[in-house]
């Protein structure tokens, strides 16, 4: 029984690759078979012109043209076999890189397709993103459009071991298993080999990661300040070779046995190779047979000797990691699969539009492996329009609390309300109503692209100018942006024609001016997670004071530290040990004399010494 679904698993396995090969083109892959089909019969089309033209040799004193016409045989097979391998390299090529395009779309589809972030955050997950990558970092990775040509060659192979086989057979049918069978052995024993090596590799991917992320520390503008301030280079260059040893150590030497396996498999087809020589010439010398016969035996033998060679099995093993990659990434991140429980009503949330009403009721969140609670059975109602402040101490848990209020981190308890109705992955739940957010994180990302694009893809399409400007004018950003080189055409780095890089104060209201835009494309809910955090005082308040003059279209979530920017909201909310402790206005909370009110009256009392809290970074160049 074992066997069998071992049989049946490497024969499913063979026919995937197969398929694969759907992604290069139908012409393509005609071209590849006919062509390859020509070749197989190559070898031993040539064993044959050789033994025509070694048959002929004896009727050249009688003026006999045979021994000519196998000669040009035997030049025309070689000269097509040359023209033929120009076409056919690049057509594998073509198929190659078409079928890894079409595999690295799938792995980027259904990666963003997962329906919450915690997903794909896994490490587990972040191991298959980069081993279904198709972007081979060794010499034993190797892609899907490496594995599918690959076992196209090695249908050829075996068609040009028959092909070769029956020339052989024509002479002397029992030489055929003694070169057949040693030849496939030891295929067996070198594809096992490299299994094995490609397996060992694939199970310390974890380590490549790692090694990855200090080589970035070394080579990326964001990390060189402190690396050369703080003098890591070499620490972090002797993490990187540590990380890059313990991955490889195992590969290396497993493969040290690798070459004492192969002078055995020499061995194994080489005897059986100078057997059947011998015996050609043997049967020559006595008188029985010709020495066309040895010819065409010589020349198809060593075509059945190429039987046991791997160069295929090194694009089809090393393709195999990819594939159970992207096999564990079609597992984990279905959008069809939930480990939380469905209403029981079944109801979906509509996601109307204009400010929703949002409520998380009695939510409990924890991150994979812990069993901490970050968050412990929240609830929060947002009511259309209304500005809500988040603070707490570090660690409280505001920023997965926005997460999972966005939709991007789905609770392991409780449930996320829209207009009374819950929001699931049921029918597209999630991703309509994300489409109905826009989110400033502390972490955002700064596009290398000309301001408008920045600021445009809030909402992607074709930027509205007029409300690109509308959005800087709220951002406090449109003065600056207007007197860049070449306005908000300008591009937002320095290593590009006529770019040019900012501050993080700059930055972060380029990137406010991303969630405001989308506000004005519909938004319904702006969530800002410290969103003046590069800003000096008075910068931050005259832009807060924008904010809220804003109509109430949208309602607002806003997340600082700086106490004092949410005088002015309509309420606010403690966080403290992933829960609500404290709910009510600034006022209220300072009647409460609270944690709320202690932190307060600490921030006030920095302030009036002179402290500056603002995340210092370089001015525009």
């Amino acid at each position: 029984m074992a066997s069998s679904l071992r049989i049946r698993g490497f024969l499913s396995r063979r026919l995937r690759l197969f398929t694969l090969l759907r992604a290069a083109g139908r012409g393509v892959v005609v071209a590849l078979v006919l062509i390859g089909l020509v070749q197989c019969l190559m070898p031993a089309a040539l064993a044959l012109a050789l033994s025509e033209t070694v048959g002929g040799l004896r009727s050249l004193s009688s003026g006999s043209g045979a021994a000519w016409l196998g000669f040009a045989a035997f030049v025309l097979v070689i000269t097509a076999s040359h023209v033929l391998s120009a076409f056919i390299q690049p057509l594998q090529q073509l198929a190659k890189e078409r079928v890894d395009g079409a595999h690295r779309e799938r792995v980027v589809r259904r990666v963003l397709s997962a329906a919450t972030l915690d997903a794909v955050e896994a490490g587990e997950v972040q191991d298959a993103i980069r081993l279904a990558a198709a972007e081979p970092q060794n010499w034993t990775e190797k892609t899907p459009g490496d594995g599918a040509v690959s076992q196209l060659q090695m249908l050829f192979l075996y068609v040009t071991g028959v092909a070769s086989c029956v020339v052989v057979a024509v002479h002397w049918a029992w030489l055929v298993p003694v070169l057949v069978v040693p030849a496939l052995l030891q295929r067996f024993l070198r594809r096992r080999a490299w299994l094995e090596l490609n397996r060992i590799w694939a199970g310390r991917a974890d380590r490549g990661r790692r090694a990855e992320y200090w080589r970035g520390m070394l080579t990326s503008p964001a990390t060189g300040k402190e690396v050369r301030l703080f003098r890591l280079g070499e620490h972090v260059i002797g993490r990187v070779r540590g990380h890059v040893l313990d991955q490889l150590a195992p590969v290396w030497r497993y493969s040290l046995r690798i070459p004492l396996w192969q002078s055995w498999g020499f061995g194994l087809t080489a005897v059986p190779l100078a057997l059947a020589y011998g015996w050609a010439a043997t049967q020559v010398i006595h008188g029985h047979a010709s020495l066309a016969a040895e010819a065409a035996v010589l020349s198809a033998a060593a075509s059945v000797y190429a039987l046991g060679g791997i160069a295929d099995a090194f694009g089809i093993e090393g393709a195999r990691p990819g594939l159970a990659a992207l096999d564990l990434l079609d597992d984990r991140l279905s959008p069809g699969l939930s480990d939380a429980p469905d209403p029981s009503d079944g109801a979906e949330a509509e996601v109307a539009d204009g400010a929703p009403l949002v409520e998380l009721r009695d939510v409990t969140y924890r991150y994979p492996r812990s069993e901490q609670a970050v968050l412990d059975g929240v609830s929060l109602t947002i009511a259309p329009g209304e500005r809500v402040g988040i603070v707490g101490l570090n660690g409280a848990g505001k920023s997965t609390l926005i997460k999972v209020l966005t939709g991007l981190y789905e609770p392991d308890g409780g449930t996320l309300l829209v207009n009374d109705a819950p929001v699931t992955r049921a029918g597209g739940g999630l991703e309509r109503w994300r489409s109905r957010v826009s989110v400033l994180f502390q972490d955002f990302v700064r596009y290398q692209l000309p301001a408008e694009e920045n600021i445009a893809l809030g909402r992607p399409g074709v930027p509205d100018r007029e409300l690109v400007t509308a959005a800087t004018h709220g951002a406090g950003v449109d003065a600056f942006l207007a007197g860049l080189p070449n306005g908000v055409e300008t591009p937002l780095s320095r290593g590009l024609t006529g770019g040019v890089d900012l501050s993080g104060g700059q930055w972060q209201q380029v990137a406010l001016a991303r969630v405001l835009y989308a506000a004005e494309r519909g938004a319904g809910l702006l969530v800002l997670d410290e969103p003046t955090a590069h800003l000096d005082v008075r910068s931050e308040q005259e832009l807060f004071e924008r904010l809220l003059a804003r109509p109430r279209s949208a309602s607002v979530v806003l997340v600082s530290h700086r106490l004092a920017t949410m005088r002015k909201v309509d309420r606010i909310v403690m966080l403290h040990g992933g829960r609500i402790t404290e709910s009510g206005s600034h006022e209220e909370l300072m009647r409460l004399d609270g944690r709320y009110a202690e932190m307060f009256r600490i921030q006030a009392r920095r302030f009036q010494e002179g402290f500056d809290d603002r995340a210092k970074e370089g001015e525009l160049v």
